[in-house]
């Protein structure tokens, strides 16, 4: 997983991104892409309540799974084959 805060916080105290690849062990593309998506949506600063996995739902929605429409479509399908045995 890309610890998206990691980077940022990097970002913010003025790291290069050279630098933040060999700190945080991701590619250069995807620090690019979190910087940029950062910056699209105006975020400056990091709160204790930015967890990776809530950056990656506010800068990458696109990525985060519906998991709970998946679960409700396995749960009537589940539903559907018991009904269908009795």
């Amino acid at each position: 997983m890309v610890n998206y805060r990691k980077i940022l916080e990097h970002h913010f105290n003025g790291m290069t991104q050279r630098t933040i690849e060999v700190a945080v062990g991701s590619s250069r593309h995807t620090i690019r892409d979190v910087v940029k998506k950062a910056e699209e949506k105006e975020l400056k600063e990091l709160t204790e309540e930015m967890t990776d996995y809530w950056l990656e739902e506010f800068l990458f929605p696109e990525k985060v799974p519906k998991r709970k429409a998946i679960s409700k479509k396995i749960g009537i399908m589940f539903i559907r084959n018991s009904v269908s045995r009795i």
